[in-house]
């Protein structure tokens, strides 16, 4: 009887290690993970707009004094920049405007730059669009507008700020200045 007992007993601790439950809680927070990850990557692509960041821009040109040949064709420019284009530079603590011969040969006046300073650290659009406004009135500057931030702003400020200043509707054409700090 007692080889019976032992060879019980050695069945039943046989068939507990058998049917132990440790290795589904690991699976299953595993398959959590994995789901989630699936889910959340679905949810994002169908949430992001198709026009994600995108906002209309110009490249000006310049004439180049040259003969245009019959094969060429060259569309008439719709407005042409000059020293009474107003300009406007961004910079970590404040915007600056005016005229382009204002940060041109007249540097160093000061009665012919504006500057808006921001506000917690954030550009002051409301105020710059409202000052732009009361100054392009004033100064009879044409419709063209260049738009220079300096290098350390982040491209999605820059993109804020120009897409801003082309929903204002005080300029009819906002140009992305590049180099010209």
């Amino acid at each position: 009887m007692t080889a019976l007992t032992i060879l019980q007993s050695k069945i039943s601790r046989t068939k507990k290690r058998l049917s132990s439950t440790v290795w589904y809680l690991p699976i299953i927070v595993l398959a959590l993970i994995l789901l989630m990850t699936f889910l959340s990557t679905a949810l994002r692509g169908i949430a992001t707009p198709g026009s994600f960041g995108i906002v209309e821009a110009e490249f000006p040109v310049i004439a180049e004094d040259r003969l245009v040949t019959a094969a060429e064709t060259w569309a008439q420019p719709r407005e042409t920049i000059d020293n009474h284009a107003a300009l406007v530079i961004l910079t970590r603590d404040r915007f600056y405007f005016g005229q382009l011969s204002s940060f041109g040969k007249d540097l160093s006046a000061v009665h012919n730059k504006f500057q808006i300073p921001h506000v917690d650290g954030a550009p002051d659009l409301p105020r710059l669009a409202l000052n732009l406004g009361k100054w392009q009135t004033e100064a009879h500057t044409s419709r063209s507008l260049i738009f220079v931030p300096t290098e350390d702003i982040p491209m999605p400020i820059v993109i804020q700020c120009f897409a801003a200043l082309k929903k204002s509707g005080l300029f009819d054409q906002v140009i992305l200045g590049g180099g010209l700090l």
